[in-house]
């Protein structure tokens, strides 16, 4: 059944009734007592609200269109559907029924306690509508040096995708993710990634979409709990779609449990980026570090909405978040909101943003050396994106 994004926030729409159930009706009754979005909203400001809201989507099972040719370790879907399971030893995939039997304590604790909570109204769509969750195990003790390809091919522009994945990392395990994205020119795509690590898991996971210019939009929702001595390394890169929104979400919930959240965005002519971050720092002694870095060309735009908070007792937090914009023409427009939120006293937490231009001092100082001023625009580009790209490769 094909429906646009505003049909199914105004209509009261049954979720499937599949082994998800219970966790949908509660998204869908969430998500029925939520306003359409709005530029009068915080969250919502700066979409494109009429454009997103008049995207189709299809909630029929879509079929392969186009066999999978990729090669290489990892899943691969098509449409949000899974087509090809190339995995190492020791990483399990289930579907959403298989996941729901054998780990239903797990994803039961993890929906009551985070799902009731959500408040974000593309999250919750995922949650209600979703055409089939996939749920990555990564065994006790398990540790993968190979990096795991999460790709994504969408061959239908016309029809919106709402994809899902679970990514659960047991006790003293360690893997690298890549996801990476094959689009037609124009699309829409509100997908959902979820991590649970467990007690001394160890995960990377890198989202470099930066192959090819498209026409499409993509809103993410990410969510995790990182538990004691667990370490979670998010790196994001990209900035050629359309718009693009990230809503990232994180609960440092035990001691010692540690988030790295880094973005480095290079946004084409015309194209938007905005991203919402909060890590919950819910125990003593845990590390969160949010980084993100956007250059902006001609007429393109991005936000940034970075928030740090603190519970009561949580004590010995160290807490960081930096958002720096590089302004490549007078048209591009960037947002910054940073936050604090704490409610105890032994912490050490900062947030900052910088927003900066090329000077007419570094062009006249370089250019004056004999290098183009092109050749100099280039350089002070690449020493912006340097830092961001050292953490990626260490």
């Amino acid at each position: 059944m094909k429906t646009t994004l505003k049909k199914l926030l105004q209509t009261k729409k049954q979720v499937k009734e599949d082994s998800y159930y219970p966790h949908r009706k509660l998204a869908r009754d969430l998500l029925l007592k939520m306003d359409l979005p709005s530029r009068a909203s915080e969250k919502y400001k700066f979409l494109p609200h009429k454009r997103l809201l008049s995207s189709p989507f299809n909630l029929d099972e879509q079929r392969i269109q186009t066999p999978i040719q990729r090669k290489g370790c990892g899943l691969f879907f098509i449409n949000g559907k899974l087509c090809k399971n190339n995995l190492p030893d020791g990483i399990h995939l289930f579907n959403e029924k298989e996941a729901q039997k054998k780990f239903s304590f797990i994803l039961n604790k993890y929906n009551h306690e985070t799902l009731g909570k959500e408040r974000d109204l593309f999250a919750l769509l995922n949650h209600s509508y979703h055409q089939e969750a996939m749920l990555l195990y990564i065994s006790e003790g398990v540790r993968i040096d190979e990096e795991i390809t999460i790709s994504h091919t969408i061959t239908n522009s016309s029809d919106g995708v709402m994809p899902k994945l679970i990514i659960i990392s047991s006790q003293q395990s360690k893997a690298k993710f890549k996801e990476e994205w094959h689009t037609p020119l124009e699309y829409l795509i509100n997908s959902q990634l979820d991590f649970i690590l467990e007690r001394e898991a160890e995960v990377d996971y890198i989202k470099d979409d930066t192959s090819h210019l498209s026409d499409g939009d993509h809103i993410e929702t990410i969510r995790g709990v990182i538990k004691r001595n667990a370490q979670l390394f998010l790196w994001s890169g990209g900035g050629q779609k359309r718009f693009q929104r990230q809503s990232i979400q994180m609960e440092l919930a035990e001691e010692k449990a540690r988030a790295d959240v880094l973005g480095l965005f290079d946004l084409a002519k015309n194209k938007e980026m905005h991203t919402d971050i909060c890590i919950k720092h819910l125990a003593e002694d845990t590390y969160s570090n949010q980084h993100y870095k956007m250059i902006l060309r001609e007429k393109s735009k991005a936000a940034f909405a970075g928030n740090i908070y603190v519970e009561k007792g949580a004590d010995l937090t160290d807490a960081y978040q930096l958002s720096q914009f590089l302004l490549l023409d007078p048209s591009a427009k960037a947002y910054s909101k940073p936050n604090l939120e704490i409610y105890t006293d032994d912490v050490k937490a900062s947030h900052g943003s910088t927003m900066k231009q090329f000077s007419e001092d570094e062009l006249f100082y370089l250019t004056s050396r004999g290098i183009t001023e092109e050749e100099v625009k280039t350089l002070l580009i690449k020493s912006f994106a340097k830092e961001m790209k050292d953490k990626l490769e260490k």
